[in-house]
Order: structure tokens, then C-alpha cells, then sequence
């Protein structure tokens, strides 16, 4: 976590507490109970997640600032932290080094970032095209936006469980970057485990 890269990045008007820049409170209902940390305590889904961001991340140069819009509890620390990383979320998790509430827009500089990771984020959106247009805002030219987002899953951090996209939809969302590329990831039998575990 470099708070460093944050003040560097962080639009002016935050309130700094112990290297953690609040630009709005946290939420007195966020569901802040810890995650498995052990990939092989991980659901396969969550597994699948790792795999993706491992190929698309190994990539890019270590140097690179890396910007985690919805941070949470940070499951993929290891993956993020080789890069200069920058956590985001409405909630003072670990690693979060910037509190916003993303609803009203993202707290950065223009052109601030080269990586911009959401992960399992925009389902927890209200309004996603406007977080996206602030994700493409904040980007810089020749840089990524990479993400993962359920379809068949439970509700999860209820109240703020919003949304469910097919990939037309996600398209159409991130039809203003210049390449898009969206794949489903896991497998069939994990959506039938999920149906059967949380629906019957």
C-alpha cells in the first residue's frame, strides 16, 4: 500500500487519518467479516477469479499503478502488492488507503492510474455506466481496466447488491475503451453447485 502513490493521485478535500485518505464515512451496515485468505479455502469462482487476474497481471510492469476500486478485504493482496498499489473502497478495510463512496464518483487525478482492478465491484453499483465512466476518466492512455463480476450467484453484501449483467450487457457498459474483451469464467457444474447450495 503506498500512501505516497495515493496523495499523488487523490483529488484535493480528503481527510487524512493515519495514512488513510476519507472522502466520505463508512457505512455503519458494511459486511466487513474476513474472507478465506488459503487459495484452497477459496470457492471455485473466486479460484477462477485468481487465474484470470494472474495471466492478464503477469504482463504488466511491476512499476505500473495499480488502483482497486471496491478493495474489500483484499484477496488477491498477493497478485496487487508487486505493483504500486492504491486501495479504494467505501469501508477502511486493511489495505484500503482511500475511503469514497463511489455512487457520487471516484476521488482521482484524470489519466492517474495504468491499472484499474475490480474485482466482483460493479455488481455492488447502483448506476455502473457512471462508475465506468469514471474508471475510463481515470485511466491512463494505454492502460487496463480488468474485472470480474458475478451472474449466477446469491445476493451477497446485502443492501448493496445491485446488479447482474449478461455479457451483452458488460459490452455495451465498456463500449468507450478502445479494445473490450469479455469472457466467462468457471465452469457449468460451479453454477449448479451454487444454485443447489444457496437455492434449494
Amino acid at each position: 500500500m503506498s500512501t505516497a502513490t495515493a496523495r499523488s493521485i487523490v483529488r484535493k478535500g480528503a481527510d487524512e487519518r493515519a495514512g488513510v485518505f476519507y472522502f466520505s464515512e463508512p457505512p455503519a451496515n458494511a459486511d466487513t467479516k474476513p474472507k478465506a485468505k488459503n487459495y484452497s479455502d477459496w470457492s471455485r469462482w473466486r479460484q477462477a477469479n485468481y487465474l484470470f487476474f494472474k495471466a492478464v497481471l503477469d504482463v504488466w510492469p511491476r512499476k505500473s499503478v495499480l488502483v482497486d476500486i471496491g478493495a474489500g478485504a483484499t484477496p488477491f493482496r498477493d497478485l496487487l502488492r508487486q505493483f504500486d498499489y492504491v486501495g479504494v473502497d467505501f469501508y477502511p478495510f486493511e489495505d484500503v488507503t482511500v475511503v469514497a463512496d463511489f455512487t457520487v464518483g471516484l476521488p482521482l487525478r484524470d489519466a492517474s492510474a495504468d491499472i484499474l482492478f475490480l474485482s466482483n465491484t460493479v455488481e455492488h453499483i447502483p448506476d455502473a455506466a457512471y462508475l465506468i465512466s469514471e474508471c475510463e476518466r481515470v485511466l491512463k492512455p494505454g492502460g487496463i481496466f480488468v474485472g470480474t463480476i458475478p451472474f449466477l450467484m446469491r445476493i451477497h453484501q446485502a443492501p448493496y447488491d445491485f446488479n447482474r449483467f449478461t455479457h451483452h450487457q458488460l459490452e455495451r457498459l465498456l463500449g468507450h475503451f478502445e479494445e473490450v474483451h469479455v469472457e466467462p469464467l468457471g465452469a457449468p457444474f460451479n453454477a449448479y453447485r451454487t444454485l443447489t447450495r444457496h437455492f434449494f
